[in-house]
């Protein structure tokens, strides 16, 4: 069985000229898949987990995005290769261009621009103020399309250093962007969805249309045949379908239920044959496209080139492949000679074999045609017998069939009379239970007139209830008119007199107000003088607490320096204590030393004495 990305799937991105995919996840893993043969083709694990990936149109390289760097690799037939490394830190949106000469890598706000083939910076973009979220090439790689976190798409000229067109819609946190191009016009067309559940158009840095989507949409993507555009459902904590907007946009479209938590990423092939769609439950979809003209699909199919077959192997695999063939040719050629060995010594035994057989044969045949003359006077004589077994076979059959039948005939008798007993007990079943259905219906009947009685005197007296009441809400009524009257008129009376004491009392304040602004300027003169006065005093206190600080912070590097030190004499103190008493214990072992030297001059000497001819 094949195995799955265990935890969500991050990135991924389809190739052009092959029918792969190329998918990232949390469990450190970057897979290729087959998606014609739904089949892994490759499986690699990192010491880290990969947020991004990208596959080159050709099939032969990736780009990879870690924490760290960013990480170019060769495609090879049973490996990834690294190939060159790029220090770009968590790049979590990494795209190469259509015709693969560029990749453009995303870290934090910034957008970085490189060379396919050389890895040389081409363009570096700081527009963003937040996290950019998605990138998009334009069909001739030229314009580069980004958007953010902060609501903004801006679209850069790669080929003349330039920004042409930007649009910001504040509160809303974009999460992709595609782009559009019209080759009867050569204008470029943006596309993008956020948190606003809006799918919106946007042409020359102006806002030309807005769809109202209903629901949050994650991820976007574009038929290369202009007809559809596919998206992604992307609400918090819910199951993420795909949707199927007809394009131009109308705001009509179809839904299918797929992924059971939002989708992070989705692509389409290049044929407009397979959509194919990744989701936080690390799942990965691959849906087949079906188009409604048959005859259209059919010629689509006929101009189609058919996937590359290529692959890129190293010089060292090659090499090794060739040491293998030459070994695998000699053994050929070593099987060959034994097989030819033993297809002659096998004739030669098979040879002896058919005599053999041909004489045993002939011995066989002459003993079965004898056998065959005995089977077959045994088989007229068991042909006579049987004969006459199945004459008398027939004779005791005759016999039990007419037993049979006298038996058949009084047993129908017995049945017929168990019948009419029957049936005359069912007609009196029937007649009983007619007459309790009668007195059923005549007593319901007697008690849905009893319950109409009743209803109706209820009514009566109901009706007798509500006009009292109406009656009395008409009293309360007027009551509540003339009350309010009366309320409107004592609170006109009280304004007036309150209106009248007011202005008075503004009169006198106004009056204040004046006596009170003069005092005020001779106030702030002495507030200012006292304010400067207060500056200079608060200047002479911070220099000195600057010196302060300064004067303690050199009598606390000299106390460390003086901790230090003493550290050091301690340690010294130690190392010299440990010498002297490894000088001593030396001293010693050459003392004993010494005395084992004389001791062995002297063997020696007596050695020699008795070694020398004593004459």
């Amino acid at each position: 069985l094949t195995q799955f990305h265990v935890g969500p799937i991050l990135g991924m991105d389809v190739c052009v000229r092959k029918p792969l995919v190329v998918t990232c996840g949390s469990d450190k893993s970057v897979r290729v898949w087959n998606y014609l043969e739904k089949t892994c083709e490759l499986c690699r694990f990192f010491n880290e987990e990969a947020y991004s990936v990208a596959f080159h149109p050709s099939g032969f390289h990736l780009i990879i995005g870690f924490s760290d760097k960013l990480r170019l690799m060769n495609l090879l037939m049973e490996d990834m290769k690294p190939y060159r490394d790029i220090a770009i830190k968590g790049c979590r949106e990494c795209r190469f261009s259509n015709g693969g000469q560029y990749f453009a890598a995303t870290s934090s706000n910034c957008i970085q621009v490189y060379k396919t083939y050389t890895c040389e910076l081409v363009r570096t973009l700081h527009d963003h103020s937040m996290k950019v979220r998605s990138v998009a090439w334009s069909a001739d790689d030229s314009t580069l399309v980004s958007t953010g976190m902060e609501g903004a798409v801006y679209e850069y000229n790669i080929l003349s250093e330039g920004r042409q067109s930007d649009i910001v819609v504040k509160g809303t946190a974009f999460s992709c962007v595609i782009v559009h191009t019209d080759h009867a016009s050569n204008g470029n067309t943006m596309y993008v969805v956020g948190s606003d559940r809006c799918l919106r158009e946007v042409c020359g840095g102006l806002l030309t249309d807005t769809v109202e989507a209903g629901a949050t949409l994650g991820q976007l993507v574009l038929s290369h045949s202009a007809k559809t555009l596919f998206a992604a459902v992307a609400e918090p904590d819910m199951p993420g379908p795909m949707r199927c907007y007809k394009f131009p946009l109308d705001g009509s479209y179809k839904e299918f239920s797929c992924h059971s938590a939002p989708a992070t990423r989705i692509r389409i092939t290049s044929d407009d044959q397979y959509l194919l769609s990744c989701s936080e439950d690390g799942s990965l979809f691959v849906f087949d496209i079906r188009k409604k003209d048959r005859g259209t699909v059919k010629r689509e199919k006929e101009s189609m080139l058919h996937p590359a077959d290529e692959i890129l192997v190293t010089r060292a695999f090659l090499d090794e492949k060739q040491v293998q063939l030459q070994e695998l040719e000699r053994q050929v050629e070593e099987f060959k000679n034994q097989i030819e060995f033993h297809l002659r010594h096998r004739e030669s035994c098979h040879k002896e074999e058919m005599v053999r057989l041909e004489s045993d044969y002939a011995q066989a045949i002459e003993s079965e045609r004898t056998k065959y003359e005995l089977v077959r006077e045994e088989k007229s004589d068991a042909q006579m017998e049987s004969e006459e077994n199945i004459k008398n076979l027939l004779e005791l059959q005759g016999k039990q069939t007419q037993q049979l039948e006298e038996s058949f005939q009084h047993r129908m008798m017995d049945e017929l009379d168990r019948y009419q007993k029957l049936s005359a007990e069912r007609d009196a079943e029937h007649k009983f239970w007619d007459s309790e259905h009668q007195h059923l219906m005549e007593r319901h009947s007697k008690q849905i007139q009893d319950m109409k009685r009743d209803f109706e005197e209820k009514q009566s007296s109901d009706k007798q209830v509500v006009k009292r009441i109406m009656d009395s809400k008409e009293l309360a009524e007027r009551v509540h008119l003339t009350m309010r009257q009366q309320l409107e008129q004592d609170n006109d009376n009280e304004i007036e007199g309150l209106k009248g004491e007011k202005e008075a009392k503004l009169k006198a304040e106004k009056d204040d107000k004046t006596r009170l602004r003069g005092t005020s300027g001779i106030h702030k003169n002495q507030h200012e003088e006292l304010r400067r006065m207060m500056q200079a005093k608060e200047e002479e206190l911070r220099q000195y607490k600057e010196e302060a600080r300064k004067k303690q912070e050199r009598i606390d590097s000299l106390q460390r320096e003086k901790e230090h030190n003493q550290k050091e004499i301690s340690d010294r103190d130690v190392t010299i204590g440990n010498k002297e008493g490894r000088i001593f214990d030396l001293k010693k072992q050459n003392q004993e030393l010494e005395k084992f030297k004389f001791v062995l001059d002297y063997k020696i000497r007596e050695l020699k004495l008795q070694i020398d001819p004593k004459n």
